[in-house]
């Protein structure tokens, strides 16, 4: 019983659900850029690798931030700040993981998926993590690794990298700022008492979140059609990813008018399903290119 504890711990440590979404991401990329018949031993090998380096890389953020998740109400319940969990077992578990992530990739898949793996853990240790503590733009900085895992995807199955793998990390780059921005205006008490730099606690904040936010959503809408643009999807896609922006903008804009935690919170809800709901439609209405 206690080891199974030890092992339920470990997992919660590599946030099994984010670690799902990072994955589905990377599926979405790998279907997309397939040519002819899916190879399942490599669409589940880049999954694999995927899945090994984002829980390394969300346990060792975690062990960074140990000190400072105890302090938030969001966050003080994780495995390190509770104590169940001690750091050397996190900071050994989030390394294995990482290294195993970028070795597999690297051998199982092709190179430059590896090395597009390693990038991600890299920028997402060593700039997006240190840049919370020091400046707003850490947002900014925050999306490129949390968009890579799609191109991941796709050059697993090309091994190249081409316009539409940066379309498709547009798409994830760009979804992020509403979504990381209406959890910091939910939560940006938390995000001061432990010292993190978010937008909304800047001078005049609110209304800076909320004009970002906006223009996210309307880049969004412009990139997400890009796919058809392409051929790479068809007319089904095209009104889905359409209507889904109108949406997701329409939430961005009634929190601009009425700055509220009810809309922040509908716009962070709705920030779940986006993904979700694109990603989906690009598999079924795929064209191919």
């Amino acid at each position: 019983m206690k080891m199974i504890k030890k092992t339920t711990t470990f997992l919660e440590l590599a946030k099994p659900r984010l670690t799902i979404l990072v994955v589905f991401s990377t599926f979405t990329g790998y279907y997309l850029g397939a040519n002819g018949a899916i190879h399942f031993g490599e669409l589940l090998n880049v999954l694999i690798g995927i899945a090994l380096a984002s829980g390394g890389a969300l346990a060792l953020n975690q062990y960074i931030e140990r000190e400072f998740d105890a302090q938030m109400k969001r966050t003080r319940h994780r495995p390190l700040p509770s104590g169940r969990l001690q750091p050397k077992e996190a900071a050994f578990f989030g390394v294995f993981l990482c290294l195993a992530g970028i070795a597999f990739t690297a051998f199982a898949v092709n190179m430059l998926t590896s090395f597009l793996v390693f990038l991600t853990i890299l920028s997402y240790l060593f700039a997006y993590t240190p840049l919370k503590r020091k400046t707003v733009l850490n947002t900014a900085v925050g999306a490129i690794p949390g968009a890579l895992p799609v191109v991941c995807g796709w050059t697993g199955a090309r091994n190249t990298l081409d316009i539409e793998s940066l379309v498709l990390f547009g798409i994830l780059f760009f979804w992020q700022f509403p979504h990381f921005l209406s959890i910091a205006l939910l939560y940006r008490n938390d995000y001061q008492r432990a010292g993190f730099k978010m937008m909304p606690a800047m001078k005049n904040g609110d209304r800076w979140t909320h004009q970002h936010i906006i223009v996210a959503c309307i880049a969004l809408m412009i990139v997400s059609i890009l796919p058809v643009v392409s051929g790479l999807t068809g007319v089904l896609y095209f009104v889905v990813a359409l209507l889904a922006g109108f949406v997701f903008l329409g939430y961005g804009i009634c929190l601009a008018i009425f700055n509220t935690p009810a809309f922040a919170r509908r716009l962070m809800f709705a920030s779940f399903i986006y993904p979700l709901l694109v990603w989906g439609f690009m598999i079924i209405d795929k064209t191919g290119v």
